[in-house]
């Protein structure tokens, strides 16, 4: 994503030997590509992406919060991940328009 290629952003989000990659078939995948694909190209190029927040159960959870810099406006990306044994595993993720209200709270 940083290279500012998103056409393959879901097989990126869930490798193939990620442990969430099991619920996911690979048409699945490849609706949730043209779905990113079709909502980020909305905001021109990307230019990059900056951690600005994180919040730790540690070894178990863990919430970050990435404000994603486009050339028109900036996207909040949230990523939840959760450990239940010995392997961290996404347990979801959104990318909204609202980096000005959660920076407020």
């Amino acid at each position: 994503m940083q290279d500012g290629n998103i056409d393959k952003l879901a097989f990126i989000i869930f490798p193939e030997d990620s442990p969430s990659r099991d619920y996911f078939s690979k048409s699945d995948l490849t609706k949730l590509n043209i779905k990113y694909k079709k909502f980020l190209t909305r905001f021109d190029r990307f230019l990059g992406y900056h951690l600005y927040d994180e919040i730790e159960v540690p070894d178990v959870y863990v919430v970050r919060y990435y404000a994603l810099k486009y050339h028109r406006q900036p996207a909040l990306l949230k990523m939840r991940f959760y450990k239940p044994e010995d392997t961290w595993r996404i347990q979801g993720m959104g990318i909204d328009m609202s980096l000005y209200e959660h920076l407020e709270k």
